[in-house]
């Protein structure tokens, strides 16, 4: 398994075309993986942080009903993110596998 990546340059001055690729190896990949996944998961932990605050804040009067909606939604928008990512990386694999020629499990 792995990804390559295929920059095109222009020459502007003679007008030739080059071409340099980069192939990311699965260890490069499985990492970048677990960096996405680690932040995600901290955005929503600091989410839900700053919702729970908000709620205490809204409870004793200290927030209007709009700002502690606005906390709500971002701590959905950042569930969100996590499951989109998550499923995102499983789609991903599956198209490699399936052009690797490897039977797709469900």
């Amino acid at each position: 398994m792995g990804l390559e990546i295929r920059i095109i340059i222009n020459d502007r001055f003679t007008g030739n075309r080059g071409s340099h690729k980069y192939r990311a190896t699965p260890e490069e990949i499985e990492q970048n993986r677990k960096e996405i996944a680690i932040q995600n998961e901290r955005d929503k932990r600091a989410r839900e942080e700053a919702y729970r605050m908000n709620k205490q804040r809204f409870e004793l009067g200290g927030l209007s009903y709009v700002e502690f909606h606005v906390s709500e939604n971002d701590l959905f928008q950042a569930k969100n993110d996590l499951t989109r990512a998550k499923y995102n990386f499983i789609f991903r694999k599956k198209v490699l596998d399936f052009y690797q020629g490897k039977t797709i499990d469900y």
